[in-house]
C-alpha cells in the first residue's frame, strides 16, 4: 500500500473490495509481510471437499488417538485434529449453519478408525432424527444404550458419566498413571468416551438446568484425564446458556 495507508483501513474496506471482485460478503484476512499486504476473500463458487478423502490422508492415518476430519484450510490442506489432545469443544452458530453436520463428521471420523474396544459414544439429540442413524450401531458402542432424545434419560447419562469419571480417576491413581494415555501405554485397556450434545440450550435451560451445568463443568474439568471428552453445540451462545465457567472450559 501507499505510505500512510494502514492495514486496518484496508480491512475496513473489505466489503467494497469483495463487491469490486464480484463475490459475496467478505470474510477478510490481512497478511502483512514487509511492505506487502495480502487480502484474502472467499471464492465466488466454493469447491466441495470429499469427506472420505480426508479420512485417507496421512495425518488421519497416523493419528494415535481419536481423529477428527474437520475439512480443509485456506490452502486446501486437510485439517485433522485429535480429540484426545483437544480441549473440550463448543460449536456455536445459527440454525441451519452446519452444527449437526459437523458433529456427524466427528462421529464418523472416530468410527472409521476405532471399534467399540477403543470408543464409547454418549449422544444427546433432542430432535430425535439428526443422529438416529447411529442407533444402528452395536450397543457396545454406546455409554447409555443408544442415542438419547429426552431430558430425563440425558440427565441419567450425565450422572453416570460423572460416576465413571470418578471411578476412572481412582483407578488411574491406584495404577500410578497421570492420565488414560499413560495407562494405555503401560498395557491397560480402557475405551475413550466421547460425549456429544447437539442442542446444549435444551438441557441448560431445562428443568434440571442447574444440575446439568454443574455436571458439564465437572466433566470438562476432570473428564479428559480419564479419557472422557465433550463436544457441545448450541444455536444460543448467550450468557444464560453458556456460562462463564463453561466458556472457560471449552474451546
Amino acid at each position: 500500500p501507499r505510505e500512510g495507508i494502514s492495514p486496518s483501513s484496508i480491512k475496513a474496506a473489505s466489503e467494497k473490495i469483495a463487491a469490486a471482485m464480484g463475490v459475496g460478503p467478505a470474510y477478510t484476512r490481512i497478511y502483512i509481510k514487509g511492505n506487502n499486504v495480502a487480502v484474502e476473500i472467499p471464492r465466488a463458487f466454493p469447491e466441495g471437499l470429499d469427506f472420505w478423502d480426508s479420512l485417507e490422508c496421512q495425518d488421519a492415518i497416523d493419528c494415535k488417538g481419536l481423529p477428527l476430519a474437520l475439512g480443509a484450510d485456506y490452502f486446501t490442506r486437510n485439517v485433522i485434529e485429535d480429540l484426545t489432545e483437544c480441549q473440550d469443544i463448543l460449536i456455536a452458530g445459527a440454525s441451519r449453519q452446519g452444527k449437526s453436520n459437523c458433529i456427524r463428521s466427528m462421529i464418523d471420523s472416530i468410527l472409521y478408525f476405532n471399534g467399540p474396544d477403543r470408543i464409547r459414544f454418549a449422544i444427546f439429540d433432542p430432535t430425535g432424527f439428526e443422529f438416529s442413524v447411529y442407533n444402528g450401531l452395536r450397543k457396545d458402542y454406546f455409554f447409555g444404550g443408544g442415542v438419547i432424545n429426552d431430558e430425563d434419560r440425558a440427565m441419567q447419562m450425565l450422572r453416570g458419566l460423572h460416576e465413571e469419571t470418578e471411578s476412572r480417576r481412582r483407578m488411574l491413581t491406584e495404577s500410578h498413571c497421570r492420565d488414560i494415555n499413560e495407562f494405555l501405554d503401560n498395557g491397560g485397556s480402557l475405551p475413550y468416551i466421547a460425549l456429544f450434545i447437539d442442542e446444549f440450550a435444551y438441557l441448560s435451560l431445562g428443568e434440571n438446568g442447574k444440575e446439568f451445568r454443574k455436571l458439564i463443568n465437572d466433566l470438562a474439568r476432570k473428564g479428559r484425564t480419564a479419557g472422557i471428552h465433550c463436544v457441545i453445540a448450541t444455536g444460543r451462545p448467550c450468557s444464560d446458556v453458556i456460562t462463564g465457567d463453561i466458556k472457560f472450559s471449552f474451546t
